[in-house]
């Protein structure tokens, strides 16, 4: 130890200082460390001036090391979505390829944001197809290229020996693409380039998702959300650009043939048990319409039915694509038996019927959306017009018409309950049994709190009983449930006891029958008449109505339910309601008005040439019965009756229905006359006798001759 040391024992040691090399190290990394971060701060804040400067002055774009624990300067233009600065800090240099703690790329982290058009300018720079990094769910560059459609860069990569088979591990944007392999996602988003370049480098054309979907179940199914999304960020000028966006929707039929041309599997079976086939008849045209009204500030119905015609051709060409390779239109699903026909003519079960683990997410969206399950599914249902031509498709191809599913019902029976006249004409077109329609098949139509029916399922359901009573008759089969729904509404309705009905009945009852035919007499005890207060002004109120039109009350109707009212005014007089009566009065002239001003607008408004709605009223049932022959008288009441009528559409719609049910009834006992009379009459002789007989003695006189033959 030489002298000028310090002794050990207190305690002194040697300290061992850095070369000066090392000091200039440790200075050079801290002030690249402390530039970096602030050019990540000055991104964040969107401060160009500054990110210009520490470029220019050298500093680094990218740091491994740093990057491990937070994001790159890039990560932070991509999470604020700046892609001015995107290019600024790409032109600099910045790696595409740089993960952050999450294991994303800012191509990761810009698909993921949905920012498409950054999507596409960070893609560019993966042409080279060396480095193609995952995240820990196993979404990969090559993945987002195949979803973007970006062929240069998919075909970069495969040639860089990437597998065309990878698959991803968990969901993105929301949706669950678990086992979605490449193909899967060009086939979901249409894009047929990509789907060719992946089969051309070995990728299988019957690979299964997590819900055993093969990627022509993807193809030949119309992916509404995707075409939604391109009409919310396109420039929508006019409906025209909207029909531009549609008709590209027929590259989904070249990606159909692309991949039968591989031999794809037809009949390849999802979790649900159905192939290919079921899925090209799904399309929610509800969900599209309702964002082009959000983005076309008017359109008309011939614009919608334009479009409805692409996607109903798109359809129909996937169908023969499909057909052509055999695919069986008479297949049923192992669960319930249900054929095609099955399920497209009971159109919410096809939309609903998804594999039970699959349907969280769409609960969840559901919930969101302020909407359950059964609605959105309602919702998404074909008009008959479009089933009925569906139908019609299948059974030129061979589909079973008289299958039956697990529940036992076949498809016309499905068809008759869900009021469906044009699939059921259809049906009986091709020779659909009629044997098993019976009367629990019927479903009379429901009325509305005010004891209201809707025209149009009325007019739909009384238009199915007349197409069978047409197809028996050919066949000589037993018309008797049809007949027997026919007299159940041909009944003229009569009150004994107004206690004994409801306020709705009641109000139906009026308005279908004739109410001075109706016995109402009770004991007009004060207990009585105080106890049914509202039905007595109900029917005084419809007294009213018939007045201001013309039409005939019997004075002794009309008096006897003013002494009811008398009986209830002086109840409220000495009760100490003193000004009851002033307002009955004010309430009933208020009420007088509205009628007269609605009567105007029905003698002003024609149903044809010869009638309005006002002369209507005054028809008789046969007349009616000749006029609803017409299909532009039947559109006018089925159009205009609710939207225009307040007070007097239950009272058209009587007319209507009633003259529905005579014309029936006039065609459908013509036979049975000669019967009775043992010789065969000329028709305008038959059709003079019928008149004289009301519709309950029609449908009697039908149901006698079915039961004695």
């Amino acid at each position: 130890m030489n002298g000028n040391s310090p002794p050990s024992a207190y305690g002194y040691h040697r300290r061992i200082m850095p070369s000066t090399r090392q000091q200039q190290q440790q200075q050079q990394f801290r002030s690249h460390e402390s530039h970096y971060e602030a050019l990540k701060d000055a991104v964040l804040h969107r401060d160009r001036g500054t990110i210009t400067w520490l470029l220019k002055e050298g500093c680094r774009v990218n740091d491994k090391e740093l990057d491990r624990v937070s994001d790159s300067p890039l990560h932070v233009a991509v999470f604020n979505q700046d892609l001015e600065l995107v290019r600024l800090l790409l032109n600099f240099g910045a790696d595409v390829n740089a993960t952050n703690f999450q294991k994303q790329t800012p191509v990761h982290l810009a698909f993921e944001m949905r920012n498409q058009e950054m999507v596409d300018l960070l893609l560019a720079r993966c042409r080279d197809g060396r480095c193609n990094p995952f995240t820990g769910y196993g979404l990969s560059h090559f993945h987002i290229a195949c979803v973007r459609n970006d062929w240069r860069v998919a075909h970069a990569y495969l040639e860089n020996g990437v597998n065309a088979n990878t698959f991803l591990e968990k969901s993105f944007y929301g949706r669950d693409y678990v086992f979605y392999r490449p193909l899967h996602l060009a086939c979901k988003y249409e894009n047929l380039e990509v789907a060719e370049l992946l089969l051309k480098y070995g990728a299988n054309v019957n690979a299964r998702d997590r819900f055993q979907r093969v990627p022509l179940h993807m193809a030949c199914r119309f992916n509404t959300r995707r075409l939604c999304d391109a009409v919310r960020e396109a420039e929508i000028e006019s409906p025209q650009d909207v029909l531009r966006l549609v008709k590209q929707e027929y590259g989904q039929v070249d990606i159909v043939r692309l991949l039968l041309r591989f031999h794809a599997d037809v009949e390849a079976l999802d979790v649900n048990d159905t192939p290919p086939l079921f899925h090209a008849f799904k399309c929610d045209m509800r969900l599209l319409r309702g964002i082009v009204a959000t983005r076309v500030a008017s359109y008309n119905e011939d614009f919608w039915r334009e479009v409805q015609a692409v996607f109903r051709d798109i359809q129909r060409e996937k169908f023969f694509c499909l057909i052509n390779a055999d695919a069986n239109v008479r297949y049923a699903t192992a669960s319930g038996k249900d054929t095609l026909l099955h399920l497209l003519i009971d159109g919410r079960r096809l939309f609903n019927h998804h594999h039970q683990s699959s349907s969280s997410n769409n609960k969840n969206n559901d919930k969101i959306n302020g909407r359950d399950n059964n609605y959105s599914s309602r919702e998404r249902d074909l008009p008959d017009e479009e089933k009925a031509e569906l139908v019609d498709t299948l059974l030129k191809y061979g589909a079973d018409k008289d299958a039956r599913n697990s529940a036992g019902l076949s498809a016309l029976q499905i068809a008759v309950s869900a009021y469906l006249r044009h699939t059921v004409k259809t049906l009986l077109d091709h020779g659909a049994n009629v044997a098993g329609v019976c009367f629990f098949h019927y479903r009379m139509p429901k009325r509305d709190p005010s004891g209201n029916f809707d025209v149009r399922e009325m007019e739909a359901f009384l238009d199915i009983i007349a197409l069978m009573l047409a197809r028996k008759s050919e066949l000589g089969a037993n018309r008797s449930n049809e007949l027997l729904m026919l007299r159940y509404m041909a009944v003229e309705s009569s009150i004994r006891h107004i206690e004994n009905c409801s306020l709705s009945e009641l109000r139906h009852l009026l308005d279908f029958g004739d109410v001075n035919a109706m016995n109402v007499a009770f004991y007009l005890s004060e207990r009585s008449v105080l106890s049914n207060r509202e039905k007595i002004g109900l029917m005084l109120e419809h007294i009213r109505k018939l007045e201001v039109a013309g039409l005939h009350v019997e004075a002794g109707v009309k008096r006897q339910f003013l002494e009811c009212e008398a009986i209830i005014d002086a109840r409220k007089s000495s009760g100490g309601g003193g000004g009851g009566g002033s307002e009955n009065a004010a309430e009933e002239r208020s009420f007088t008005e509205r009628c007269r001003l609605e009567v105007a607008k029905l003698k002003l408004r024609m149903i044809d040439r010869y009638a309005s709605f006002y002369d209507l009223l005054f028809l008789n049932v046969n007349e009616v019965a000749v006029r609803i022959k017409n299909e532009r008288f039947r559109a006018a009441i089925r159009d205009n009756c609710r939207a225009d009528f307040v007070l007097y559409n239950a009272m058209i719609i009587k007319q209507f229905v009633k003259g529905l049910i005579r014309s029936i009834l006039l065609e459908a006992t013509k036979q049975q006359l000669s019967y009775v009379y043992d010789v065969t009459l000329p028709d305008p002789c038959s059709e003079r006798i019928i008149r004289h007989l009301s519709n309950e003695d029609l449908c009697n006189l039908a149901l006698a001759f079915e039961r004695c033959f």
